[in-house]
């Protein structure tokens, strides 16, 4: 029986085995995402972090990596977990269970504030607010399955400031506000038969949540962490307080508390009782002004830049083809990074960073400082004067990295000198360029040997590594944004512009003219190696391929209940963590994983199909004690394997289903980047 570790020794004649399929995948696949405003919770069966973004979209972390769902939901909504029914539920207009793979309606409930899983009585308990006139009361639903009613409310005129299920003391405890004069701030608890309050306390303490590692209630605002015995609230002193307005959720799973809050942090942190400790980064670098150049000996996309000059955060990601890294700057390194100038130095295999502005002084930095992949150092401290904005590009030619105009001040004048550097030390090459006294990005032309440079009124300019000369002057008007990029495809130089609209558009330069292309509005970076290139924005990143890997299913399942197969993530070469789920009601029951080359349809009885023909590989695994499988395939990074397509379905052997077997839809792989 061969096993999925064999594709390693397929031939290369498998990739023309998808040619004639190529067309109806896309050439794009979403890399990551901002998740702005994000509500999460954890699954405890699957053990994934579920994460619903402020776009509608889910993406779960497995532990290891980030993989965006192909499930949305409309925006506004939240979830939990419901340990009953071993799924996340997600609740607005209507309350729906989620496993990974789709939504399934469980019924319409009213607007909720917040809906809990009451874990000792295997009920569902919703609060929510009730507008009586001039007053706001707060009512307390409950539901033994999806259908809730009223059970308790709290009287008088109140605001619901927190609700949170304490599994210890197995109550609900609701935290309130008293708007009138004289009122204050109070918890209540809720133990399914009794409803006992209010305690006051003073102060705002915040968003309250509960602490499985202690089993306490805990709660977290403006630097301070507080724990609540039952009767009042003790401030702790710690060296990492999580702000306030973050997300919480318990992971009863492994003991701790879950923090997220993706508008101030890039990371997710857990509590273990005593101390805060940093988790997985998010899948995209939280960053407002950036620089992005390719490292092509560490094949790896650099993204440098701040959130903005005030902010002493800086931030440093990498794209190693599969997701981003976020590496912290130490001490030692550069002062800025926000409108600073950025190039790769093929010659010396570094990353040159020089300038930028704020936040210590002085305001505007004329160091250089060099990434060699692993740490910074200080390249000079002189050269260039101190500026922001300048554009940087990299001669083939001369091996130099060269530097051209900024401005010595946020609002100061453009300046107009052209510099290189040498791996050593800046060099000064002519002190006024021709250049108007704008703004203007910079690139090479490896094809006819040329610097080219574009700036702000439409003006473009050529170095021919003696003199400069203006070449065009009707290109895109009136801001180019970022450096000119060289696509080795097009064999053009490529730019982000504004022209004369607030809307961005790519241009292309061919040595003569610009021309509107079709690319998407964002920073790239090309990868020859492995064929692609990454498109960059604030809130989300792309990569574009001829051979895009890709997921499909089709067919449909049968057996009692829900069985599905799923793919965490997408198929990329070289994904070490690349695996595929499969989900059935069949718990610790044998599970048969076949994969093929070609689809079938061949009728097994009881409404169950074998969606596969001449499957070439399978593997048998157990289903958990929540019925789920994790089934491993690792992609080797291999070139022949590039836009084969592979195609997977799951056999599960369930008493409770007709024929005592339950079967999973179809998935479709295709193999790419």
């Amino acid at each position: 029986m061969a096993t999925f570790s064999h594709l390693r020794a397929l031939p290369f004649a498998l990739a023309t085995l998808a040619t004639s399929l190529m067309a109806q995948w896309p050439a794009t696949n979403l890399a990551s995402e901002a998740f702005g405003t994000a509500r999460f919770c954890y699954d405890e069966a699957r053990a994934r972090l579920v994460v619903h973004a402020a776009n509608g979209s889910f993406w779960e972390h497995d532990g290891q990596s980030w993989s965006r769902r192909t499930v949305t939901t409309p925006q506004g909504i939240s979830l939990f977990y419901d340990p009953r029914r071993q799924r996340v539920l997600v609740f607005g207009a209507t309350l729906q269970s989620y496993d990974g793979y789709s939504l399934e309606p469980l019924g319409q409930t009213p607007n909720y504030n917040k809906v809990l899983a009451d874990r000792a009585r295997g009920i569902l308990v919703g609060v929510r607010s009730v507008v009586q006139g001039n007053n706001i009361t707060i009512a307390i639903d409950e539901a033994a399955g999806s259908t809730f009613a009223q059970v308790a409310s709290i009287p008088s005129s109140r605001l619901l400031l927190g609700a949170e299920y304490d599994a210890a003391q197995q109550i609900t405890w609701l935290q309130t506000l008293v708007p009138q004069a004289g009122g204050g701030n109070e918890m209540w608890s809720w133990n399914g038969q009794q409803l006992t309050g209010p305690i006051p306390y003073q102060g705002a303490v915040g968003s309250i949540a509960y602490d499985p590692a202690q089993g306490r209630i805990l709660a977290a605002g403006a630097g301070v962490q507080w724990h609540w015995n039952g009767t009042q609230w003790h401030s702790v002193p710690l060296a990492f307080q999580p702000p306030g307005g973050g997300t919480y959720t318990a992971d009863h799973r492994h003991g701790q508390l879950l923090w997220l809050s993706p508008n101030t942090e890039d990371w997710v942190w857990s509590w273990n009782g005593s101390q805060w400790s940093r988790g997985p980064s998010l899948p995209q670098p939280s960053c407002s002004q950036f620089t992005m150049t390719f490292d092509e000996a560490r094949q790896r996309a650099v993204l440098l830049g701040a959130n903005s000059a005030t902010s002493a955060r800086q931030v440093h990601a990498e794209w190693d083809g599969l997701e981003w890294q976020l590496l912290p700057l130490p001490a030692n390194g550069p002062a800025t990074l926000f409108h600073s100038a950025q190039a790769y130095d093929s010659a010396r295999h570094e990353i040159v960073v020089f300038g930028g502005e704020g936040p210590a002084a002085p305001q505007v930095q004329g160091d250089t400082w060099i990434w060699n992949g692993t740490a910074w150092r200080l390249g000079a401290t002189n050269g260039p004067s101190p500026r922001t904005t300048a554009a940087m590009t990299y001669d083939s030619v001369q091996n130099r990295v060269v530097l051209v105009g900024g401005r010595n001040s946020a609002q100061g004048p453009w300046l107009k000198d052209h510099w290189q550097w040498d791996g050593v030390a800046w060099q000064q090459i002519v002190a006024s360029g021709p250049f108007d006294p704008v703004k203007l990005v910079l690139g090479f032309d490896p094809i006819r040997d040329r610097v080219v440079a574009h700036n702000d009124h439409g003006n473009t300019y050529e170095y021919d590594g003696s003199s400069w000369q203006l070449v065009a002057g009707n290109g895109p008007a009136p801001t180019p944004m970022w450096q000119l990029v060289w696509n080795p495809w097009r064999g053009m130089l490529e730019g982000l512009f504004l022209p004369g609209q607030l809307v961005a558009q790519t241009f292309a330069w061919n040595g003569a003219t610009w021309s509107a292309i079709s690319s998407g509005p964002a920073l790239r970076v090309f990868d020859q190696v492995r064929g692609v290139s990454l498109a960059h924005l604030a809130n989300l990143s792309v990569v574009e391929s001829a051979t895009a890997a890709a997921t499909q299913r089709f067919g449909i399942a049968c057996g009692t209940g829900t069985t599905s197969l799923v793919a965490y993530g997408v198929p990329r070469l070289g994904s070490a963590n690349f695996h595929v789920d499969l989900r059935t009601d069949a718990a610790q029951r044998p599970a048969m994983f076949g994969f093929g080359l070609s689809t079938g349809n061949q009728p097994l009885g009881n409404g169950c199909v074998l969606l596969l023909q001449n499957a070439f590989a399978s593997r048998l695994w157990f289903t958990d004690a929540f019925g789920f499988v994790q089934l491993p395939v690792p992609l080797p990074s291999d070139p022949a394997l590039r836009g084969v397509v592979l195609h997977s379905q799951c056999a599960v052997l369930d008493p409770a289903s007709p024929g005592s077997l339950a079967m999973s839809q179809g998935l479709t792989l295709r193999l790419g980047h």
